[in-house]
């Protein structure tokens, strides 16, 4: 797809494989939805994307968002200092932290989805409904079923001896195998660390 700013400088700096080619379409995408956006797409695909009005427990957003638990601490603190969520210690019979989101939070967590809408269908407007849509299914299909399990669900098996196949981080890798729709981010983050879940 020619003409996006980050994707001409993605192309300065090489890089033809289909993963490369795909995350500079992802960031042309965040790109011009953080334009318009208080919220970066970190912020608005993890933790608000998951939050409701109704409290939840914080030691369970990072599965559910797709982030790591440190991820997941600097989002959520984010929101919480911007008024966007608030968090509070759970009931006296239950152990964790709470949180939930704002009424500033909720209208947040509404426009953030209305403006990827309306970017999507910019970009409709822009390549070509039929070109989209095709993208759009291509990557639905990875988490079709195939004997058992979504497709994406083989290249997330990790070789026995690298780092995910071991404790600590054994049951979250074996969650994104098992459920890999439910488990991996809707966009990565990238941290001093690397991004996750690969971490590298």
């Amino acid at each position: 797809m020619p003409g996006f700013a980050a994707g001409r400088q993605a192309d300065r700096a090489g890089g033809t494989e289909l993963p490369a080619l795909l995350s500079r379409v992802l960031l042309a995408f965040a790109v011009d939805v953080e334009r318009e956006s208080p919220l970066s797409m970190v912020v608005g695909a993890g933790p608000l994307r998951v939050l409701g009005t109704d409290p939840v427990r914080i030691a369970g957003l990072p599965g559910r968002a797709g982030l790591s638990k440190e991820a997941s601490s600097v989002a959520l603190g984010w929101l919480e200092r911007r008024g966007y969520a608030v968090t509070a210690p759970g009931p006296a019979a239950s152990r964790g932290q709470l949180a939930r989101l704002t009424r500033r939070g909720h209208q947040a967590q509404q426009d953030h989805r209305r403006l990827v809408g309306a970017v999507e269908q910019r970009w409709r407007d822009r390549f070509g409904a039929d070109l989209i849509s095709e993208l759009a299914s291509t990557l639905r299909a990875l988490f079709t079923h195939q004997d058992g399990q979504q497709r994406i669900a083989a290249g997330l098996v990790p070789h026995p001896d690298g780092w995910r196949a071991h404790r600590p981080y054994l049951s979250r890798t074996q969650a994104m195998v098992d459920d890999p729709a439910g488990t991996l981010p809707h966009y990565p983050m990238v941290s001093h660390r690397g991004g996750f879940p690969d971490g590298s």
